[in-house]
């Protein structure tokens, strides 16, 4: 195999870790010694060895445990844990989600695709990924197929036997993938506030819609990373759901403002929602809503 970054790419999505670090130092010594004997140019081989050096952290980065990681066994695989197949969620860690807004670009989307005609192990999937260019790379599809293993396992993407070791596991190519937990945002509103009555139903519907878009606006923006509005939830499960409005717009600006307005959704916005349910709203936040409606389009009338 010729020495280039393409195939680094390759040794690294493709072997374990161990034996990947392994031939990538072998081309870094090689790469040093054709410097010392002046018969490259320099510039291009020690641009070459800084892209090796950043790939081995991240194998070594995996193989020392980092945050997430399980800690490789003897020749990098990664062992699987005693116990799988029994596992039990405990709901206090997160679970491994697959949100159906993102399903095209995410890496979870390409996964699936890489799929083809047939099942593929972990590592020729990984690689299939990588080939298609998804939004990521190698790195972040590992993270995704061994770190949430045990959840893809029970949710049926991952076909896993604790007798073979995780690389050599096989994908579901029936595969089909499962609701977003909480897709159903009016019904997480309720768990958090059992106060809601009938006559607040308009309000929980626009306010979890206009949640809902937000979270998604935030994911596309951040890579497709599971990111929540847990400030808003958290002001809905300590506040009620007409608190947790009422602060928004009594308090400072956030970036939600101006994630609404891009995507055409300012109707979705808090300040609107109290603007045309003013019964429901204390007079305080009714007249800071028209406010900041009024300063954010001067042009409209809320009434």
């Amino acid at each position: 195999m010729d020495r280039s970054m393409e195939n680094v790419m390759v040794v690294a999505t493709t072997q374990p870790p161990r034996d990947a670090i392994k031939q990538l130092n072998l081309w870094r010594k090689e790469s040093k010694e054709l410097i010392e004997e002046a018969t490259v140019t320099i510039k291009a081989e020690q641009t070459f060895q800084a892209g090796i050096g950043s790939v081995i952290a991240k194998l070594e980065g995996i193989m020392m445990g980092a945050p997430g990681i399980p800690i490789p066994e003897k020749g990098g695989h990664l062992a699987p844990e005693q116990g799988d197949e029994d596992v039990e969620d405990q709901g206090a860690a997160p679970q491994f989600e697959i949100p159906e807004f993102s399903w095209g670009n995410s890496i979870e989307g390409k996964i699936l695709e890489a799929l083809g005609d047939g099942p593929k192990t972990i590592r020729e999937t990984m690689a299939a990924v990588v080939a298609k260019g998804a939004d990521t790379n190698w790195h972040g599809v590992y993270n995704v197929m061994l770190t949430g293993r045990q959840s893809l396992v029970r949710q049926g993407l991952i076909l896993f036997d604790n007798s073979i070791k995780p690389g050599r596991a096989r994908l579901n190519p029936d595969y089909v993938p499962p609701a977003q937990p909480y897709d159903d945002f009016v019904g997480r509103i309720h768990e958090l506030d059992d106060t809601l009555e009938p006559k607040h139903k308009p309000v929980v519907e626009l306010f979890a819609e206009g949640l809902k878009l937000h979270t998604i606006e935030i994911r596309k923006n951040n890579g497709g990373k599971r990111l929540h509005a847990n400030r808003t939830w958290n002001l809905v499960r300590d506040k009620g759901l007409i608190g947790a409005i009422e602060t928004i717009v009594t308090g400072p600006e956030t970036l939600g403002y101006s994630t609404m307005i891009k995507i055409g959704r300012a109707d979705l916005l808090a300040e609107k929602i109290v603007i045309d349910h003013p019964h429901l709203f204390s007079d305080v936040a009714v007249e800071a809503a028209q406010r900041r409606w009024k300063k954010m389009f001067p042009d409209e009338d809320s009434e």
